[in-house]
C-alpha cells in the first residue's frame, strides 16, 4: 500500500510543480489580467459572456459565467479568471445574456498588470447592462 500511497502522492506533487511553472511562461511585453471578476449587486442570477479579443478581432478567449443573485450593499460574486495572459492592445468584452450591448475595456499594449471587476446592477437595475472597472494589480486584487 505504501508504493501506491508514494505514487500517488508524486504524481500529484508533478502536476501540482508543472501547473506553476506554467503560470510564469509567457509572451515577453503582453499584458495580463491578473484577476477578473462579476460582482452582481442585482436581485436576479445572470449569466455574464465574456471575451478575449485580438486587435484584429480574433477572439483568444470566450466563456460565460453564472453569478447568483446579490443585493444593492452586497453583491454576490464570481472569478472569471486569475493571471490570464491577455491579447496586447487587445479588448476585454462582457455583456449580459439577453442583452444586446456590450461593454469593452481596452487592454494596454505593454507588459502591464490589470484588475477588472464587472458590476451587474450597481445602481439597482441591471438594465444598463454591465460596467467595466479597473485597477493596477496588487497583492490585494479581488
Amino acid at each position: 500500500m505504501r508504493k501506491t500511497r508514494r505514487r500517488v502522492l508524486s504524481t500529484g506533487f508533478t502536476v501540482v510543480a508543472c501547473g506553476c511553472l506554467g503560470s510564469e511562461i509567457r509572451e515577453s511585453g503582453a499584458p495580463t489580467v491578473g484577476s477578473a471578476i462579476v460582482a452582481n449587486y442585482h436581485d436576479q442570477s445572470h449569466e455574464v459572456d465574456v471575451r478575449l479579443v485580438t486587435r484584429d478581432q480574433k477572439v483568444v478567449r470566450e466563456q460565460t459565467i453564472t453569478v447568483g443573485a446579490g443585493e444593492a450593499r452586497d453583491a454576490t460574486r464570481a472569478v472569471i479568471g486569475r493571471d490570464i495572459d491577455a491579447p496586447s492592445g487587445g479588448t476585454f468584452e462582457c455583456s449580459l445574456r439577453g442583452q444586446s450591448s456590450t461593454q469593452s475595456y481596452d487592454l494596454p499594449s505593454r507588459d502591464e498588470c490589470e484588475s477588472l471587476v464587472v458590476k451587474i446592477g450597481r445602481f439597482g437595475s441591471p438594465d444598463r447592462g454591465v460596467a467595466i472597472y479597473s485597477g493596477r494589480c496588487t497583492d490585494r486584487s479581488p
